[in-house]
């Protein structure tokens, strides 16, 4: 076991606010979130190598304090009446379908070939081809083995955390969290651009503080062209192209609803020039895609006739914003307009697209294969998070999963001054972002950004004015938080 660079500051820390300043576990938590590259600390099981994030360092000590308070008798499912409670039940029953399925369908399917987790998706079409399972850059045969146990250990702690951060009592937590999760996406863009200036100057960048996870591949500054792709703090472009493309889509639904800080305009153009850095397609799509939900989900509500401010004007600031911020970088650096056609248009017929087309067609065929129950949490590993929960707990856990987060997308405030409140606006569209982006490309169901996100949103839509004239006075003051925040 060894202790990382990063974990020699974070172990300490976390230990410290966890004893001293508890109610700040979750804050610490969303700032660690973006962290995915790093590992606090390294451990080596035979060949196999592991490391914990600094976001699960945070989370399993945030689980300890759940599970403590649980044995003091607090209780955790939300009283039928909440307006949380439709969807935490959901939640609920989601977690436990995953961990059925587990323990028994790794079993029930034994020998049912798949795609190894840990080895990614390679070469996929000459697995569909030949049917050659054996060789581990190709696939192997299903089953029951450590992987299981650890996405069962992942999804616990997560929902875990959830509840937990749907249990907070004073709206000024929520501010908090709101806070950490800017903090969170200021650190991604700062780390962006340095790792940019050290290419750029010729200086050295700190590889093995950010990214020293031996449990994971690290594809930092892959070359396309003359260009690099950036990572920042995660591990591979497409992860940070993912991050950030949410965040854009948080921040511009912040502006379309009404927001008018300075800050506001400088964040939406930051972030455009760090995901343009990252040449990541993901990226890119789930920008576009997102953008295009939001107009149309924006205009709509204006017709309506809700108090949604949403003006032509402010969408068309936005679009100068992202045209002026991308059309400068594409122009003044050299061989990034010829990055990004290679990274969008010529994306269309590679290897690359061929082997993550060909990584869902396998993964449907085992859906078919398992008569729609799927081969067991943490089985099988595709392309995209939908794929992911389709082929590995079926039907059943995917319907669970998408009614969770629509259930939580359609919560509203208990406070009618806080329901078009532009902060929730951002978190929501923010969770928007990175499910789209994971439906695209990301299928990592225990990616702590997904995590975070929820966490937030659900923090600040708590009913906190629902039982007495003193919380309606705590709402009150939120409102004005929201508003500073």
């Amino acid at each position: 076991m060894a202790i990382t660079p990063i974990g020699v500051v974070l172990i300490p820390l976390a230990v410290g606010v966890a004893l001293f300043w508890p109610q700040r576990l979750l804050s610490l938590l969303i700032v660690l979130s973006v962290f995915n590259a790093a590992s606090v600390v390294n451990v080596y099981l035979g060949a196999m190598p592991l490391g914990l994030q600094p976001y699960y360092l945070v989370a399993f000590l945030i689980a300890v304090q759940a599970a403590w308070s649980a044995l003091e008798g607090a209780r955790w499912l939300p009283r039928k009446g909440s307006s949380l409670a439709p969807a935490l039940r959901t939640l609920c029953k989601f977690w436990l379908w995953c961990v059925v399925t587990a323990f028994v369908l790794p079993i029930e399917f034994r020998g049912l070939p798949v795609l190894t987790p840990r080895s990614g998706i390679p070469n996929v079409w000459r697995l569909l081809a030949t049917s050659s399972y054996g060789s581990a850059s190709y696939g192997s045969a299903l089953q029951w083995g450590f992987g299981n146990l650890a996405q069962v250990l992942y999804i616990t702690v997560n929902v875990a955390i959830v509840f937990y951060a749907a249990r907070t009592q004073m709206a000024v937590d929520a501010c908090l969290l709101l806070r950490a999760l800017r903090w969170a996406i200021w650190i991604v863009v700062f780390v962006m651009f340095w790792q940019r200036a050290a290419l750029v100057l010729g200086f050295s960048f700190p590889y093995m503080f950010f990214n020293n996870n031996p449990a994971y591949s690290q594809l930092n500054e892959i070359t396309l062209g003359a260009t690099a792709r950036l990572s920042a703090t995660f591990t591979e472009p497409s992860y940070a192209g993912a991050f950030l493309a949410a965040a854009w889509l948080g921040l511009l639904a912040e502006l379309l609803h009404g927001g008018r800080r300075r800050s506001l305009y400088v964040g939406i153009v930051c972030v455009s020039v760090a995901l343009a850095f990252s040449l990541a397609s993901t990226g890119y799509a789930a920008a576009v895609l997102g953008a295009l939900l939001l107009f149309i989900s924006s205009r709509r509500s204006h017709s309506r006739g809700r108090t949604l401010r949403a003006p032509l004007s402010r969408v068309l600031i936005a679009a100068g914003l992202l045209v002026a911020a991308v059309g400068v970088l594409l122009i003044i650096v050299p061989g990034m307009l010829n990055a990004a056609v290679l990274i969008t248009y010529g994306k269309i017929g590679s290897v690359s697209l061929l082997d993550r087309l060909t990584a869902e067609v396998f993964s449907f065929r085992i859906l078919l294969r398992t008569y729609g129950l799927g081969v067991g949490l943490g089985s099988n590993r595709p392309s995209s998070l939908f794929t992911y929960l389709l082929s590995n707990v079926g039907i059943v856990g995917f319907a669970l999963f998408i009614l969770f987060i629509m259930r939580t997308l359609q919560l509203e405030h208990p406070d009618p001054r806080l329901r078009t409140n532009t902060s929730i606006q951002f978190a929501r569209w923010f969770l928007i972002g990175l499910v789209i982006a994971q439906a695209i490309a990301i299928p990592d169901l225990d990616w702590p950004p997904l995590w975070m996100a929820l966490i937030v949103l659900l923090a600040m839509l708590h009913p906190t004015a629902d039982s007495s004239r003193k919380r309606t006075n705590v709402s009150v003051q939120v409102t004005k938080n929201y508003e500073v925040s």
